[in-house]
């Protein structure tokens, strides 16, 4: 499995096709909230398996924290720590630009994934695109 920043129009349109599969299609989540204005700025990922894409994430920067968000991964591939790799390319992108702390907001069901990796729940539950979410946030 191999991560890598989505630098071409061909590996950006791998990353929203996989977004489109397991947010818009599994999820339910309206297109129109999925793909944001924020995909134009955004630092997007994308995680590999023998050449085919198998997961995306992306990482919007404001002042001294990076936001990680739109973490995707296809069905075929959940469970072989595809998440993690993702995950832990946003927090070392975070660190080698200096930034101080990586958030987001997860969706429920994913909050003791990221706790694993080091991430902290802040605040109360949030709705957002129909599905419960909590802040979490983790110091760099």
């Amino acid at each position: 499995m191999t991560v890598k920043e989505a630098i071409t129009i061909a590996d950006f349109c791998d990353a929203m096709a996989i977004r489109l599969e397991v947010f818009i299609k599994e999820q339910n989540v309206p297109a129109e909230i999925e793909m944001d204005s924020y995909d134009k700025t955004a630092r997007h990922f994308i995680a590999c398996s023998d050449g085919e894409p198998a997961g995306c994430i992306r990482m919007i920067i404001k002042g001294e924290q990076a936001k990680l968000g739109r973490l995707a991964v296809l069905k075929k591939y959940r469970g072989q720590g595809v998440g993690r790799l993702l995950c832990e390319k946003v927090v070392e992108e975070a660190k080698k630009a200096g930034l101080k702390k990586v958030v987001l907001g997860a969706q429920i069901q994913a909050r003791e994934f990221y706790e694993k990796i080091g991430f902290i729940p802040e605040g109360d539950i949030f709705m957002e695109a129909g599905i419960e979410h909590i802040h979490m946030s983790l110091d760099l």
